[in-house]
């Protein structure tokens, strides 16, 4: 039977330990080249590892940031989109109201002032849009809608000019609703927070989230809607002739809000565009604190293939040498 003497089974023990130190080294290497990083930090930074959980820190507060300023940018872009709505619907009824002509019909009054009806729960619900979770025009109550439902208000703005005697009684009425603290609009239609507007901290500047739903632009709006919309029944006993010169100042109360709108929108525009410029800015400062950190625990590419290549080499020898090792016997000693 083959016979190994001590010092070449002792020579074979060096060899087994070193073809698992090699493959060790081998499947470390591997993992350093596919993964990009040391696979022992602590060795990189001389046990320094409180500079990676500094650096980490920093790079999760710097990414929360970026996200902070995406979320708030793509929420002025969602109210910026609900604002085009509301001006499409303001710019749509002005030119029908405007247009209308001198000798009207009772069916054409009563259809303008049911098409106004419609845009004005379009802009409603329009105010009443979301972004994510949070309502986007309710102030700091972003759980809950800025306006009551279109039917609602309407309804509660005929209650309130119920017997108005002339146009002019009829428009005085409406401003009431709209525009009287503590008056209609306040009580009933919007129901959103009445407090400041919330702010978010980017790059050491507060940003408004979004303007309120009550805000005086598109009050506006919504006044020369409405009014659009009640001219057919009030008041009691007008002429066909009379309700379409109201609805003729419902046009031109909504021209007139368009200044106020397109503030509003501009003002909106503005945020939007400091919130993208705040998240480029830090997402380009997250990328460099990015290739900082892997300077720190980064694996050489080059050196570490070269490396693979060498320890591959290496344990091929190896298990040559190995194998050599164990073919071994006396018999082929004595030969």
């Amino acid at each position: 039977m083959a016979f190994i003497p001590i010092g070449d089974l002792a020579r074979q023990f060096a060899a087994m330990h070193h073809l698992t130190t090699t493959r060790q080294r081998l499947d470390t290497l591997t993992n350093e080249l596919a993964s990009g990083r040391v696979a022992d930090p602590a060795a990189r930074l001389a046990g320094r590892t409180d500079l990676l959980a500094d650096t980490d820190r920093n790079l999760a507060l710097m990414a929360a940031g970026v996200d902070t300023a995406n979320a708030l940018a793509r929420r002025f872009e969602a109210a910026q989109l609900a604002l085009d709505q509301v001006d499409a619907q303001r710019g749509i009824v002005s030119k029908e109201l405007l247009s209308l002509p001198v000798a009207v019909t009772r069916q054409l009054v009563t259809d303008t002032a049911a098409r106004a009806g419609i845009s004005f729960g379009i802009a409603v619900s329009a105010l009443n849009a979301r972004h994510g979770s949070e309502s986007l025009f309710s102030g700091a109550a972003t759980d809950g809608p800025a306006l009551a439902d279109a039917d609602t208000i309407l309804a509660a703005l005929r209650v309130q000019t119920a017997g108005a005697t002339d146009a002019a009684d009829l428009i005085a009425r409406i401003d009431a609703f709209f525009d009287d603290p503590g008056g209609g609009f306040e009580t009933v239609a919007y129901i959103g927070d009445t407090g400041p507007a919330p702010t978010r901290r980017i790059d050491g500047q507060d940003y408004a989230v979004t303007p309120r739903g009550d805000d005086p632009a598109l009050r506006g709006v919504m006044k020369g809607l409405a009014l659009a919309a009640v001219a057919a029944d009030h008041p009691a006993g007008a002429s066909d002739a009379e309700r379409a010169a109201i609805m003729q100042q419902a046009g031109a109360m909504l021209v007139g809000a368009g200044d106020g709108l397109a503030g509003l929108r501009a003002t909106l525009g503005g945020l939007e565009q400091r919130a993208e410029t705040a998240a480029t800015r830090q997402s380009a400062a997250l990328t460099a604190a990015r290739i900082a950190r892997n300077a720190l625990i980064g694996a050489d590419p080059e050196a570490t293939a070269i490396a693979l290549r060498e320890t591959q080499t290496q344990l091929e020898t190896q298990y040559a040498v190995t194998a050599r090792l164990a073919g071994l016997s006396l018999a082929g000693y004595l030969r």
